[in-house]
């Protein structure tokens, strides 16, 4: 667990790095420089494109960890060619699919137009912007088999919550026109693949050349084949459960469907902060799960899996405490706050989805790196369904919060079916009572912050009741030593501070 902890908590330095500007992007600078309808559009855009980005990427992001193993050999940096295969697979799956769409392109653009008129000029940006975008996923992947997470993500993350606030002040001051953004995304994500591929060369890993061509037998690109395709449909159905709330809030909602996804994009972003280190520890126990798997170490994989549900557990409860106790008045300083303070339910029902997805842990990557991958496939294809069918009824119902509530029923059922098969096939589950004792207390110590009386100034009372929270959480769970791998994190810490 030790290079998990290293590298899950480099990445969540990173990420909360990333967290803190995006939080002054979400609350202050886009409400600030953007209407609510074109802070929905632009979400809009982007959602389509990470939509479409699963049939380019065709899973290639999850074939560099999968097959790594097998492609690697002993004092070599040029992996028999898998990163060149990896480059062909998406081009020609992206070839496809923008033929597909060349065809269809007239439908598409008629039922926008009868939605509203702000979409035609910007449909035009979603092909390239998923194209790009599963390139950077690609590199993502690619680089977690050598144990390097925290750059690949800083650049993935830091590029588009520097680069989209600087375009969004740049329109408010007029340097650039509205449609011109979305130009300006277009080159963020190629900025993004370049600096991947500088880091590639830094690592000594970037190899591109046709070795596989020799390697790749036909039984093996066969079982390539066959895994990008499941692949594929699970990453479509990964993103359509955490997705398609967004893109359907935009699309069946009329003319007010975008200003109402302006207030969906504000409490998804805060809903999703607390899921941030969700991605560090998938990231990087993915290619260990990977082994291990190949050398069947069912013992290892049971610790990752306990381990990592409790540290989840014990970070995801605790920020949680703290946005419950402060977001009356997070909204209170917010520009346009009681524009978004609609949201609020919103973001209490996303969070205790993402509070859910946490407690499971790495169940995703346990199954999708066994044989019994295919398991992910058929559980997403129904929970997909499901999900677009409960917003399709559920946002009619109870408009965005009907949407929030289709979101977190997709995702609690998707769990729930992945805990029983892996305590069904390997006997193993996450949960341990510690996981129990830290729900307890952050509850505890949320309560204590909240009869605390307030002042007459919001900021402040944001600072205390939070603080409260943080310093009270933190302190018992250090105190009770729930996680010895964060204790031991912390003593490390402290010792080279004190040095």
């Amino acid at each position: 667990m030790g290079v998990v902890i290293r590298q899950g908590i480099k990445q969540s330095v990173v990420t909360y790095l990333g967290v803190l500007i995006g939080a002054v992007n979400v609350l202050f600078i886009y409400p600030l420089t953007l209407e609510k309808a074109q802070l929905g559009l632009w979400r809009f855009i982007i959602d389509t494109g990470t939509l479409l980005m699963p049939f380019m990427l065709v899973g290639a992001n999850q074939i560099s960890v999968k097959f790594f193993p097998y492609f690697t050999t002993e004092n070599s940096n040029r992996h028999n060619g898998l990163l060149s295969l990896l480059l062909l697979i998406i081009l020609v799956s992206s070839s496809v699919v923008c033929l597909l769409l060349y065809f269809f392109k007239e439908t598409i653009y008629q039922f926008y137009q009868t939605q509203s008129q702000a979409f035609e000029p910007v449909l035009q940006y979603v092909i390239p912007l998923a194209f790009f975008y599963a390139l950077f996923m690609m590199f993502y992947g690619y680089a977690q088999n050598f144990k390097r997470i925290a750059i690949p993500y800083a650049i993935n993350s830091l590029y588009i919550k520097i680069g989209m606030p600087l375009l969004a002040i740049a329109y408010y001051l007029e340097i650039v026109l509205f449609n011109t953004l979305f130009f300006g995304i277009f080159i963020i994500y190629i900025v993004i693949n370049i600096s991947h591929l500088f880091y590639l060369k830094y690592l000594g890993q970037l190899s591109l050349n046709l070795d596989f061509t020799k390697y790749l037998d036909k039984s093996k690109f066969s079982e390539i084949m066959i895994y990008a395709f499941y692949a594929t449909i699970g990453n479509l159905g990964s993103i359509i459960v955490v997705r398609i709330d967004s893109f359907m809030v935009s699309s069946f909602m009329g003319e007010d469907g975008l200003a109402n996804n302006g207030v969906y994009t504000i409490a998804s972003f805060i809903a999703n902060a607390i899921a941030t280190p969700t991605s560090a520890i998938n990231a990087i126990t993915t290619p260990l799960i990977a082994q291990f798997w190949k050398t069947n170490d069912i013992q290892q994989i049971k610790i990752l899996y306990q381990k990592s549900s409790l540290n989840l557990i014990i970070v995801g409860f605790g920020l949680f405490a703290c946005i419950c106790v402060g977001l009356e008045y997070l909204f209170q300083i917010m520009p346009k706050g009681e524009e978004y303070a609609i949201g609020t339910m919103v973001i209490l029902i996303l969070g205790a989805s993402k509070l859910f997805d946490m407690a499971t842990s790495i169940n995703n990557p346990i199954i999708a790196m066994s044989a019994q991958y295919k398991f992910n496939f058929y559980a997403l294809i129904i929970l997909a369904i499901l999900n677009i069918i409960g917003n399709y009824f559920l946002i009619d119902l109870y408009g965005i919060e009907g949407a929030a509530i289709a979101s977190f029923i997709s995702l609690f059922l998707f769990n729930i079916a992945k805990l029983i098969f892996i305590w069904w096939k390997f006997k193993m589950q996450p949960f341990t009572w510690q996981c129990l004792v830290a729900i307890v207390l952050a509850f505890a110590c949320f309560l204590v912050a909240y009869f605390i009386p307030e002042t007459n100034s919001a900021i402040l009372n944001l600072i205390i009741k939070c603080g409260t929270v943080a310093l009270l959480f933190t302190t018992s769970v250090l105190a009770l030593s729930l996680s010895k791998d964060l204790n031991k994190v912390v003593k490390q810490l402290s010792e080279k501070i004190i040095k």
